[in-house]
């Protein structure tokens, strides 16, 4: 298992995505409704681990092998042993660089909240700083098998203020989602 780092951030992790989107747009042509940059690494100004993660919301959910093999040939694999529902992860190292791609239906509850997630943290420094302090926390102290399940209850508490925040101003938060996923899911279609 390679060490978790945590960098300073890099104005390189946007001008990444927006090459990587590019192909992944020419690879998958019209089967996704939005791209868009996720995760640490795709808000301004935090420290992250050095992966740039990418969410496609797609049309239509079809089977593993239809985009695996479409995606395999940008250099993308299929993360095997990962089994979850409406998700399909990938992964990619090109010129030094990491990409995880995340591939969901584009009403994916899921993937909406990874989208909250994001614009709550740009709009909310105080948890941003909290959320790499909490992350440097784990990788100092040698808690990097259990990385992610540690910083899962942060990650929960941010999910439910940002939902408070969406549900309580639709029309404004319809304008946020819409800017970074290029689409606002209807809530009646949500997953």
């Amino acid at each position: 298992m390679n060490r978790i780092t945590i960098e300073k951030y890099d104005p390189q992790w946007n001008i990444s995505y927006a090459s990587e989107k590019l192909n992944i747009e020419n690879a998958l042509k019209h089967e996704f409704k939005g791209i868009m940059h996720i995760g640490s690494t795709s808000i301004i100004g935090m420290d992250a681990k050095p992966i740039i993660d990418i969410a496609v919301g797609l049309n239509s959910f079809s089977e593993l092998k239809f985009h695996e093999n479409i995606l395999n040939n940008i250099g993308y694999c299929y993360i095997n042993g990962l089994k979850m529902d409406n998700w399909y992860l990938f992964d990619k190292i090109s010129e030094g660089k990491e990409y995880h791609l995340h591939l969901m239906p584009s009403n994916s509850f899921r993937l909406l909240n990874q989208v909250l997630f994001k614009i709550f943290l740009e709009e909310n420094k105080e948890y941003a700083t909290q959320y790499v302090l909490l992350k440097k926390f784990y990788v100092e102290n040698d808690a990097q098998i259990f990385y992610s399940m540690n910083k899962e209850p942060f990650v929960s508490k941010i999910n439910k203020l940002a939902l408070r925040e969406w549900l309580h101003n639709l029309a404004l938060w319809e304008k946020k989602i819409s800017k970074v996923m290029g689409y606002y899911p209807k809530i009646s279609d949500l997953n």
